[in-house]
């Protein structure tokens, strides 16, 4: 999804596109789907964007890959990242799936008059004619995003739920990039 979100703003004429991910795979393809900077994990993220800001922090956060631990995910550590790494009156995208009571630093958040927003594919949320889904899609049908190189893992068959399931929800160590794809007959 962060890869998708950084070709989605490099192709938006975003500014300054940084991309942080924790895996290797993900990070060497970061640059070729529009990243200007690749940063490691949420751990690795706030002090690289107030130096490469002057200290006032992105604009914009698409947060990406908070959601359950259980399921391979960042719990809320990455939001709690983007909360200090955003500038104050900045924006969080939240496309990760948080969990319905996810405890965040409102405070700080209030401090800072941040806008959380979670986008929908819906017209209205990127172009009042156009949704963010069409626009993806479209993007990837003229060829500009490579979808297929953000498929590491095939498997066949009802039998290989369980194995899709365990790549997915252990990425790192599987070297998935997203999760693992299966066809049914």
């Amino acid at each position: 999804m962060g890869l998708l979100a950084a070709a989605v703003a490099r192709h938006g004429n975003a500014g300054l596109v940084a991309l942080a991910t924790r895996s290797p795979r993900k990070q060497q393809l970061a640059r070729e789907f529009g990243a200007d900077v690749v940063l490691g994990d949420a751990t690795q993220v706030v002090g690289p964007a107030l130096e490469l800001t002057d200290g006032i922090g992105f604009d914009v956060i698409i947060e990406t890959a908070g959601g359950s631990p259980t399921a391979g995910l960042a719990g809320t550590a990455t939001m709690e990242a983007a909360v200090l790494a955003v500038r104050r009156g900045g924006r969080i995208a939240v496309v990760s799936v948080l969990p319905a009571r996810a405890e965040l630093p409102t405070g700080r958040m209030r401090d800072k008059a941040l806008t959380l927003i979670h986008p929908r594919s819906g017209a209205g949320y990127y172009a009042a004619t156009t949704s963010v889904f069409e626009h993806s899609l479209a993007l990837a049908a003229r060829g500009t995003v490579d979808l297929e190189r953000l498929v590491t893992h095939r498997l066949s068959g009802l039998q290989a739920l369980p194995a899709a399931l365990t790549i997915t929800r252990d990425k790192l160590v599987s070297g998935a990039i997203n999760p693992a794809q299966v066809t049914l007959p």
